[in-house]
C-alpha cells in the first residue's frame, strides 16, 4: 500500500481528538517503520 496523503477536516468536530489522532498515527508509522511525529501543541 502507498498512501500519499491522508486529510481531516478539523471543523472543530475532531479538534478534541487530536491526541488520540496523533497517537494513532504515531502507531501507525511506528508498525511501518518510519519515523514518528513529535508532539504538536
Amino acid at each position: 500500500m502507498n498512501v500519499k496523503a491522508v486529510v481531516f477536516d478539523l471543523d472543530g468536530t475532531l479538534i478534541d481528538s487530536k491526541n488520540d489522532i496523533a497517537v494513532t498515527a504515531n502507531k501507525t508509522l511506528c508498525e511501518l517503520g518510519l519515523p514518528t511525529l513529535h508532539e504538536v501543541l
